[in-house]
């Protein structure tokens, strides 16, 4: 679980790095349920990206991030709430599910790591 959790760590890094400002991320580990048993364990993390402490706009930052993920193999999900999802093209990435919103205080983004 050190092993994703530092992938995890980084990936919600990276993201900060193509905005041009890192925010703080949260990390944990939670269990995977199946048919409401839990199988294993998951590392997911957050990070709200305060973007407009750099620039006016969100939409660049976005873009970079965005565009980041599709070249490592993530694949476009759905889309609710102004939340967009991106899949992980690959069953043994450790980051499975990455989402991102625009929100007042930044750019929120979320990840799933693999169970």
């Amino acid at each position: 679980m050190a092993a994703d959790q530092a992938v995890v760590a980084q990936f919600l890094d990276a993201a900060g790095d193509l905005a041009g400002i890192r925010g703080t991320p949260t990390i944990q580990t939670i269990a995977c349920v199946t048919n409401g048993v839990p199988t294993s364990r998951q590392v997911t993390g957050s990070v709200v990206i305060p973007i407009f402490d750099v620039a006016d706009t969100a939409d660049e930052a976005y873009a970079r991030i965005t565009s980041s993920w599709a070249k490592a193999g993530f694949g476009p999900g759905d889309m609710a709430m102004g939340r967009e999802y991106f899949m992980a093209t690959s069953p043994s990435a450790v980051v499975q599910q990455a989402s991102i919103r625009g929100t007042q205080e930044g750019l929120n983004i979320s990840v799933e790591g693999r169970c």
